[in-house]
């Protein structure tokens, strides 16, 4: 597996950040749904990301962490509380960052507006 780094991960805005996260949240909903094998790594993969996010932000974005945690905390609850009909809710809430990450890539708005 791939292992992403604190410095590498700093570069990236919270929208991208957020946006990966969303990729691997999409992708075990999915391997959860299909009852894929792969499910266990992207799991671990989000949650890694999940948790990078978090280090990252404690000191940049101290206010922002409360709301990453809370949503990790509701990605969880997915799979181990019964409560997998959130899934698209959960999906959705992470792939606006995506798009909005895509925006500011092809000159929606100036990336140093958004931090």
């Amino acid at each position: 597996m791939h292992e992403i780094t604190v410095d590498y991960w700093n570069k990236l805005t919270p929208l991208e950040q957020l946006g990966n996260i969303g990729s691997e949240v999409g992708r075990s909903i999915k391997a959860y749904e299909k009852k894929d094998k792969s499910f266990d790594s992207a799991l671990y993969r989000a949650l890694d990301l999940f948790e990078i996010t978090a280090k990252c932000w404690i000191s940049s974005h101290p206010n922002r962490v409360k709301e990453l945690l809370r949503a990790k905390e509701e990605y969880l609850r997915l799979f181990f509380d019964d409560n997998f009909n959130d899934a698209e809710k959960i999906e959705k809430y992470f792939m606006y960052f995506a798009y909005a990450a895509r925006y500011l890539e092809f000159g929606g708005i100036d990336k140093g507006s958004i931090s």
